[in-house]
């Protein structure tokens, strides 16, 4: 689980990143991000229901995203908000294969 000062959870936020914030598009992803005046960065993992039906399957790809942003919250730059859009398909992946594809496309786009 994320620390809270590292949630995004406000929806002004929200909508603040999805006028003005930057998007890369990944085969498993979809990442919007935006500078923020912190020193630290927020993170939102969003799965869709068009996905993924059943919501098992939506809060087992939201734990294991939010779990991986934990462990690379001190390798990544510092002052952004960052939005992940989970896609089709990042359930085919293993823990492993997920978190190698999220740290290597999080360091190319920050």
């Amino acid at each position: 689980m994320l620390p809270k000062s590292n949630r995004i959870n406000s929806s002004i936020i929200f909508k603040e990143i999805l006028q003005r914030g930057q998007r890369k598009e990944h085969s498993y992803f979809r990442v919007l991000f935006l500078k923020n005046n912190l020193k630290k960065s927020r993170f939102a993992v969003i799965v869709s229901s068009k996905n993924y039906r059943l919501a098992v399957k939506r809060n087992l790809i939201k734990r294991r995203v939010k779990n991986i942003l934990r462990e690379l919250i001190n390798s990544l730059p510092k002052g952004f908000d960052v939005l992940v859009y989970i896609k089709k398909g990042c359930l085919d992946l293993s823990f492993q294969e997920l978190q190698t594809q999220l740290k290597e496309f999080l360091l190319r786009i920050l």
